[in-house]
């Protein structure tokens, strides 16, 4: 057992911001969790996960590194709905990009990362930071919300109440 804490520390511990950096490292799974090859990038996802969950604190880093993608993914949709502003779409289009990427990072903190609180609390605080930036966000997340409970009539039940917990998720 202390061989094993030894080889993880020197091998794993010691290196792991430079196996993150690289090319190859979590920016790239990430990146690929959408696309042709998301199932191996989501395998490569488990595998990490699986194998610095043996690492004291080593999830930490890569909640840490999760955590800055997301908020660099939805700055990016804020600034390109900002860009587009003036068009009616362009409002609902950002919040169901943030709903969709708030639903694709929350099914990989399920699946590949076991539901651990670390990853949770990164996902969490990442949507924060980016929303809580500035108004112009949390208006228009307000504004989805009352649009469609007005047009609730509209759309089915399931789907309304899907929608908005996914507002308030947000």
């Amino acid at each position: 057992d202390g061989l094993m804490t030894a080889t993880r520390d020197e091998i794993l511990k010691h290196h792991q911001e430079e196996l993150m950096k690289k090319a190859t490292g979590i920016d790239s799974m990430l990146a690929r969790t959408v696309g042709a090859d998301a199932d191996a990038a989501k395998e490569d996802l488990a595998r990490l996960y699986r194998l610095y969950s043996q690492v004291p604190g080593g999830n930490g880093k890569i909640a840490e590194a999760i955590k800055i993608y997301v908020c660099q993914l939805g700055n990016g949709f804020i600034q390109k709905s900002k860009e587009a502003k003036g068009q009616e779409k362009s409002d609902h289009e950002l919040i169901r990009s943030l709903i969709d990427l708030h639903d694709r990072f929350l099914k990989i903190v399920k699946n590949q990362f076991q539901s651990e609180q670390v990853f949770h609390k990164a996902l969490k605080e990442a949507f924060e930071e980016f929303i809580n930036k500035e108004y112009y966000t949390s208006a228009l997340l307000a504004r989805f919300a009352n649009d469609i409970l007005k047009k609730g009539t509209k759309i089915a039940i399931a789907d309304l109440e899907n929608t908005m917990d996914h507002v308030v998720m947000l």
